[in-house]
């Protein structure tokens, strides 16, 4: 079989298990935290699967890819909530998730060459004029059709759906195993012994800790510890720019700032731009380098620093208390949301 043959009969899956889960709808009975796993057979890959719909914004499937981006789910349902009121705040937290979603779009919503794509994979309305449409989420790049891995690991996970979305129908207790079992959750998987038989487990699940490989020049460090201190603090965010760029063959991606804002004045004291290439995680391995040139060029290193973000916290914390910066974690950062609205506004506007 060729290899073209696999890629339009995976695309057959897809689209027919579309079919299925709309006409199921389980949104009208599942929330969003509803959560339950599914296990690629012969791999070590799983995804976590999230029903959007039941607030009547949105009808999508999502499959978090990994534990990780368990993690990070979940980490969103804790943000602030005034901030992530921002279409554009939600967007950035959630394009930095690897995930694959398949959305129910109303065809008024699509653009004319959304469509063919869908048509010329096989798809067609799952209603009239709602039409199935299949992104792969890559972490800091545009959103596109899945292919390889992504693509075959989609056909599996729509496929498999429906059996939980059924039973979860039926009983509402089905994807919870029991107030004694934290951090237990149903998975779908292949039994060993049968091999191409599916069962439902109740499996622990755990994420690793963030580690990232941190590396800049040794000099770096010390001169930030022994320069005197400015009684200030100051807000340090990550932001994802809303405008992708398209550079040669590379896959759009969307540009990142780093931002130091003055919490009293709430002025952008410096800001460095970044790009998630070749990967999220190297232009997140780059940032303590950059941070802690950007104090030393601007003849300012903060007594205090503040941050939300668990990326710059899992990158900064341990280089802040050696240099003898404190950091803090707060609730709600509103200087800096109002800094990084009137930024995006500004740009909107050119």
């Amino acid at each position: 079989m060729s290899e073209q043959t696999d890629i339009n009969k995976n695309w057959k899956r897809v689209y027919d298990a579309a079919s299925k889960i709309y006409g199921l709808k389980p949104w009208q009975w599942m929330k969003e935290t509803d959560i339950f796993g599914i296990k690629i057979p012969g791999t070590t890959r799983n995804y976590f699967i999230s029903v959007m719909g039941s607030l009547g914004e949105v009808t999508a499937i999502t499959a978090y890819k990994g534990e990780r981006a368990l993690q990070m789910f979940w980490r969103l349902q804790e943000e602030d909530t005034g901030y992530l009121s921002s279409s554009f705040a939600a967007a950035c937290r959630i394009f930095t998730i690897p995930q694959i979603m398949l959305d129910f779009v109303e065809e008024e919503n699509l653009e004319p060459e959304e469509i063919e794509r869908i048509k010329s994979s096989g798809g067609k309305t799952v209603e009239d004029k709602i039409w199935p449409v299949l992104d792969h989420y890559v972490p800091g790049f545009m959103p596109d059709a899945p292919d390889g891995k992504a693509l075959d690991d989609a056909a599996i996970i729509l496929e498999q759906c429906p059996h939980v979305f059924e039973k979860a129908r039926e009983d509402e207790n089905f994807l919870y195993p029991g107030d004694d079992m934290e951090n237990h959750y149903l998975m779908r998987l292949i039994k060993e012994e049968s091999g191409t038989e599916w069962k439902d487990a109740y499996k622990e699940v755990w994420a690793e800790p963030l580690t990232y490989n941190v590396r800049f020049p040794s000099f770096l460090l010390p001169q930030v510890k022994k320069r005197q201190k400015k009684q200030e603090t100051v807000q340090i965010d990550l932001v994802m720019l809303p405008s992708p760029v398209k550079e040669g063959d590379i896959k759009p991606y969307y540009p990142f700032v780093l931002l130091v804002i003055n919490k009293k004045t709430g002025i952008i004291q410096d800001f460095k731009m970044l790009t998630p290439l070749p990967d999220l995680d190297t232009m997140y391995e780059s940032i303590p380098e950059k941070l802690l040139d950007m104090f030393l060029e601007g003849n300012s290193v903060p007594a205090e620093v503040e941050m939300r973000s668990d990326v710059l916290i899992s990158l900064m914390e341990q280089l802040f208390d050696k240099a003898g910066i404190v950091l803090k974690r707060p609730s709600q950062m509103k200087v800096t949301d109002e800094a990084i609205e009137g930024m995006i506004s500004h740009m909107g506007d050119r």
